[in-house]
C-alpha cells in the first residue's frame, strides 16, 4: 500500500507541474503573436496591401486562428498559426514585388509602342519627303 501511495506521489509531483504550464501560453510566444499582429498591420498600408491583399488576408485569417489559441492557452496552436502568417506575410511582400513589376512592365510595352510609332511615323515623313 505504501509503494502505490508513494508511486501516487512521484506521479502528482512530476507530472502536474507540466500538465499546468501546458495550460500556458509562453511570453514569448505572445509577444511573437503580437509582433506579427503589427507587422501584418503595416504591411497593409504599403505596397504590399495594395498588390497582395488577398494573402494579407488569409495571413489575417492565421492570426485570429492564432488568436483562438491564445484565448484556449494552446501555445502550440498559437506558434503554428503565427508562423503560418508569417510565411503568408513573406509570400505577400513578394507577390507585391511581382504584381508591381508585371504593372510596370505593361506601362513599358506601351511607351515602347507609342515610341515605336512615333518613330515609323517620323521615317514615313521623311521617306515622303525625298
Amino acid at each position: 500500500m505504501r509503494i502505490k501511495i508513494l508511486l501516487v506521489m512521484t506521479f502528482l509531483l512530476v507530472y502536474v507541474p507540466y500538465a499546468a504550464a501546458a495550460d500556458k501560453v509562453s511570453p514569448a510566444v505572445i509577444e511573437l503573436y503580437q509582433q506579427t499582429r503589427n507587422e501584418v498591420e503595416s504591411l497593409s498600408k504599403t505596397k504590399v496591401g495594395t498588390y497582395a491583399k488577398d494573402v494579407l488576408d488569409e495571413a489575417r485569417k492565421s492570426l485570429f486562428k492564432a488568436q483562438e489559441g491564445l484565448a484556449a492557452k494552446n501555445e502550440k496552436g498559437v506558434k503554428e498559426a503565427v508562423e503560418k502568417a508569417q510565411m503568408e506575410m513573406v509570400l505577400a511582400g513578394v507577390k507585391a514585388e511581382e504584381r508591381e513589376a508585371t504593372e510596370k512592365t505593361g506601362m513599358t510595352r506601351a511607351k515602347v509602342k507609342m515610341l515605336e510609332q512615333k518613330l515609323a511615323d517620323l521615317l514615313g515623313e521623311k521617306g515622303g519627303q525625298r
